[in-house]
């Protein structure tokens, strides 16, 4: 595989294009990312943030509990 762009390039475009892949790697649609418009994707990638927050704070509590649990604090 030759790579015909230079690294500015590269940063630039991966630039453009990661507000969509984000979308579509967190489940979103390919459909509805390719037809949304610039204020739809904001409005999609913060619901995805949310979701990102809440999935972390859940994690967070089950990994502290079982910590806490394998020390003798929890029953």
């Amino acid at each position: 595989m030759q790579v015909s762009f230079n690294q500015r390039q590269i940063k630039k475009k991966a630039d453009a294009l990661e507000p969509q892949l984000r979308l579509v790697m967190h489940g979103v649609p390919i459909e509805l990312v390719d037809h949304a418009t610039a204020d739809q994707l904001a409005v999609m990638q913060e619901i995805v943030n949310r979701d990102i927050e809440e999935q972390f704070k859940i994690n967070s509590t089950a990994t502290n509990n079982g910590i806490a649990t394998a020390f003798g604090a929890k029953k």
